[in-house]
Order: C-alpha cells, then sequence, then structure tokens
C-alpha cells in the first residue's frame, strides 16, 4: 500500500491490525502510518510493537518514534533493544525513554550508547543508569559519562563501583571537573592502580578534596612523577600522610621543589612522613628550592640520610632554613657531608647555624674549607661554643687568610688555644691589630719564637 493508502486508514482498522501483520510491517509503512495520524499507531497492541522486526524499528522516523506510548516503548523486548541504533534511541522522547525496561538498557551496544546526544543520555533515570554492565561501562567515552553527569550528577553516583573499575584510561582523563567531583568516594577508591597510573595532574586536579584522600596508597605509588608535578599546590596540600607516605622512592627522586613545598604547606607533617629513602634521592635542585618552611619541616632522621652528592650542592640559604626548623638538623649532618659544603655555601650560613656545628662537624672542616672562611665565618664558630675553634688542627688554623685573620674578634682570638695562637704564623700576626694581639694569651705569646715576637713587637710600637 502506499503511503497515502496506508495513512488514510482509521484508528479503528490499525487498531486491528494482527500481531503476525505488524510482525511483517516495514518502517516504511509504519511511517506511513503516523504520518497518516499519529494516533493511528497508539492502537497498535504492545504485542504487536513486541513482534516488531529491529530493522523496522531502527527504521522509523522521529515522528513516528515519538508517536509511541510509552505502553508501548515498555514492552520492546531485550533482542529488540540490543538492536537499537543511537539514532532511534535519540529520536525517541525523553518520557519514552523512561520507559525502556532496565533489561532493555542492559542490552544497548557501547556504540547504541556513545551516539547518543548529550540530552538522550541525559534523560536517563538512575535507576537505567544503575543497570548498565561493566561491559558497557568499560566501553563508555568520556562525552558519555560526561553527559550523564550533565542530566543528572546523581546518574554517575549509580555506577557500581565494578563498572568505575572497568572505565577506560582515556575517559577518566576526558571527565569533567563536574562529572569527577560527582563521583563518590566508594567509587574513587576503587580505582585500580593501571587507572591510577595513567592519570593525568589535570585530571586528579579535578577530584574534591574529599575524593583525594580515598585514593589508595597502592594508587598514589603508582602516580607518574609528571602527574604529581603538574598537580596545584592546593591538590597536593590535601593529600593525607598515609599517602605522602607511600610514595615511592622514584617518585620522589623526581619531584620538583614546587611539589614538595605543595606538600609542606597542605600539612608539614606530610613531609615527616616522606622515608628516608625518598629524601636520599631528592636532587639538589629540587632541597635548594625548598621553602624554609619546607626545610624546617624535614625531621633529623630525614636530614642525618642526606647523600655527600647531595650535601655538597646545598646552599648557604637551604641550610640556614634547616638550622631554622631546629639547630639539631644541622647537627646530624654526618661528618662526611660537613667536609664536601663548599666555602661558598659554609660563608654563607649564618651564626645559628654555624654556632650549631658540633665539635665533630668542624673538626671534619677540611684545610681547604677553613681557608675559605671568612671572618664573620670563623667569629660565629666561636660563638656556638668557645671550644669549637679548639678542635681545628694547628695546620687548619695556619691555612687561615690575613684577610680572615683581621675581621676576627678579640673574643675569637681569645677562644683559640694557647698552641694554635702560638703555630700563627708571621704573615698572620702581622695582620693583627694592637686590639687584637693584646687578646693574645702571655702563655702564648711566651711560646712564639723570635720572628713572631718580632712581628709582634713590630704591630705595638
Amino acid at each position: 500500500l502506499t503511503s497515502t493508502t496506508l495513512g488514510a486508514l482509521t484508528t479503528s482498522q490499525a487498531a486491528a491490525l494482527s500481531t503476525s501483520q505488524a510482525a511483517g510491517l516495514s518502517a516504511a509503512a509504519m511511517n506511513a502510518l503516523a504520518t497518516g495520524s499519529t494516533t493511528n499507531l497508539d492502537k497498535l497492541t504492545t504485542s504487536d510493537i513486541a513482534a516488531l522486526s529491529t530493522a523496522t524499528l531502527n527504521g522509523l522516523t522521529s515522528t513516528a518514534l515519538g508517536a509511541l506510548t510509552t505502553s508501548q516503548v515498555a514492552v520492546l523486548t531485550t533482542s529488540q533493544a540490543a538492536a537499537l541504533t543511537s539514532a532511534t534511541v535519540a529520536a525517541s522522547t525523553t518520557t519514552n525513554l523512561d520507559k525502556l525496561t532496565t533489561s532493555d538498557i542492559a542490552a544497548l551496544s557501547t556504540a547504541t550508547l556513545n551516539g547518543l546526544t548529550s540530552t538522550a543520555l541525559g534523560a536517563l533515570t538512575t535507576s537505567q543508569v544503575a543497570v548498565l554492565t561493566t561491559s558497557q561501562a568499560a566501553g563508555l567515552s568520556a562525552a558519555a559519562m560526561n553527559a550523564l553527569a550533565a542530566g543528572s550528577t546523581t546518574n554517575l553516583d549509580k555506577l557500581t563501583t565494578s563498572d568505575i573499575a572497568a572505565l577506560s584510561t582515556a575517559t577518566l582523563n576526558g571527565l569533567t571537573s563536574t562529572a569527577l567531583g560527582a563521583l563518590t568516594t566508594s567509587q574513587v577508591a576503587v580505582l585500580t592502580t593501571s587507572q591510577a597510573a595513567a592519570l593525568t595532574s589535570a585530571t586528579v586536579g579535578k577530584f574534591t578534596s574529599t575524593n583525594l584522600d580515598v585514593l589508595t596508597t597502592s594508587d598514589i605509588a603508582v602516580l607518574s612523577t609528571a602527574t604529581l608535578n603538574g598537580l596545584t599546590s592546593t591538590t597536593l596540600g590535601a593529600l593525607t600522610t598515609s599517602q605522602a607516605a607511600a610514595l615511592s622512592t622514584s617518585q620522589a627522586a623526581g619531584l620538583s621543589a614546587a611539589a614538595m613545598n605543595a606538600l609542606a604547606t597542605g600539612s608539614t607533617t606530610n613531609l615527616d612522613k616522606l622515608t628516608t629513602s625518598d629524601i636520599a634521592v631528592l636532587s639538589t635542585a629540587t632541597l635548594n628550592g625548598l621553602t624554609s618552611t619546607a626545610l624546617g619541616a624535614l625531621t633529623t632522621s630525614q636530614v642525618a640520610v642526606l647523600t655527600t652528592s647531595q650535601a655538597v650542592g646545598l646552599s648557604g640559604t637551604a641550610l640556614n632554613s634547616l638550622a631554622a626548623g631546629s639547630t639539631t638538623s644541622l647537627q646530624v649532618l654526618t661528618t662526611t657531608d660537613i667536609s664536601v659544603l663548599t666555602t661558598a655555601t659554609l660563608n654563607g650560613l649564618n651564626s645559628r647555624s654555624l654556632g650549631g656545628l658540633t665539635t665533630a662537624q668542624i673538626s671534619a672542616l677540611s684545610t681547604s674549607q677553613v681557608a675559605g672562611l671568612s671572618g664573620a665565618a670563623v667569629n660565629a664558630l666561636a660563638i656556638g661554643s668557645t671550644t669549637n675553634l679548639g678542635v681545628l688542627t694547628t695546620a687548619k688554623i695556619d691555612a687561615i687568610s690575613t684577610a680572615t685573620i683581621k675581621g676576627l674578634t678579640t673574643a675569637t682570638i681569645s677562644a683559640l688555644t694557647t698552641s694554635q695562637q702560638a703555630h700563627l704564623t708571621t704573615s698572620q700576626l702581622g695582620a693583627l691589630s694592637a686590639t687584637q694581639s693584646a687578646a693574645l694569651s702571655t702563655t702564648a705569646v711566651a711560646a712564639m719564637s723570635s720572628a713572631q715576637v718580632g712581628v709582634l713587637l713590630g704591630i705595638g710600637s
């Protein structure tokens, strides 16, 4: 029959069509019935609808599909639903979509789901979303997930934890902040290590602080250094102490100073949780880039494991920050660490830092290090303890430059042992002012050679 003829059928005649006749109707015939009167399709029984071929259903126009009643849509079989194209599903009214049974939804292909418009996906009910299978979820695109959230953020809540664990990393990284923010803590908690390992810093940054807290320590341990260093200070600061403690040595080795500072900004106790192995692999660039807050937050145990290669690259500013946290932080640097510090670093230390060094550490200073010390640095060593300078060998004292000698206070000169004073070279003695030479002990002067005494007498005359 022509579309004109079919369109001329009355609603009573359309209602009289048998199930076997309906089963054989083409899409063109169905469309013609709807064109004649959309109420003609209303009269097809639910048995007639259930008998329609998938080819007929997918060939229906939006007018014909829109004319189907909710009762008719509700009787579509899972076989029919499984064969529906995204264009067909999208052409249905939102009210009709609501009537697709959960079995029908579970039978839709991922190609169909991903092909649906954001309007169609947003129209799905929470009950329908809840029945999506793991295999369907695994094939969902980021666009589809975002559309589900756009329809209702509670739709994402209904995805099972198995569904979430099946999402591809491409889908996860393509989610909007709205979609990621809509995930529940239970859903975030089931992300696999494979999923976590592929997360970008942009994706992790979109999680709410509550969701970040539930990322497992295993998930944290597989985040790439690029991801960690790309996180904002707010995100890094939101990590829990347990999560910070889970960072691996390889992750720590790649952390930037900005990332470390952000960890400390969130909670100074976060840095406490980095293992000594983590600290031992930090680059000198990272260590020197740490703020005084971050360096001051390091524990003595952490400072004690700094390697010689790390120590040699430390700046005076960095060491001063360690001492600002606690003078005992500097005191746990090994004598080997102290012996590799550059003179620029040593001279950059403030009186608190230098005065806080132990006699063992001062004794570890090499002759070349002592030779490069400024007057202010030597004075600071004496301020810490008058016995500090006493541990320097006479050879090291002899290496002190005349420029440095001129900058020594009388208190520092007095802090030198009798043996050290008596061993000062004629050049050093010649650099002393009358006030400085007066600080030498009579015992030391008595032990000096005639050449030394002659220089002193020349100064005094």
